[in-house]
């Protein structure tokens, strides 16, 4: 192997690994988003969507809900903005109260599901 492969080699090993830790802090930040946010979301998903992840909220109301959308807004541009994520693509998406088969349409049946406290 020569050096330039080597370096490649080495150069991919550590963006792999870059990447993989901006995934983790990513799923912790939008676990603390959901924190925040838990009174007004019904469930949530994250899905490998083309090139980069999808993060479906699906909302606790079947109207539109303003301060949810600005909160989704708010967060999409945090994450796009941040240096912490540079190696990451994310779209959002928000969903009237749906079941969880209606979901399906956009997340697939490969997703993280988080499990939210549906306590009263």
């Amino acid at each position: 192997m020569s050096i330039d492969a080597a370096a490649r080699a080495c150069q991919r090993a550590t963006q792999s690994y870059a990447y993989g830790q901006q995934c983790n802090e990513l799923l912790l930040r939008l676990a603390r988003w959901l924190l925040d946010h838990q009174k007004m979301v019904q469930d949530a998903f994250v899905s490998v969507q083309g090139v980069g992840l999808l993060f479906v909220v699906v909302q606790k109301n079947a109207t539109y809900d303003k301060g949810l959308e600005e909160a989704l807004t708010d967060l999409d541009i945090e994450v796009a903005n941040s240096p912490d994520f540079d190696l990451l693509r994310m779209d959002v998406q928000s969903l009237p109260s749906v079941s969880e088969e209606g979901c399906r349409a956009f997340v697939g049946e490969d997703h993280l599901r988080w499990v939210l406290n549906r306590a009263k």
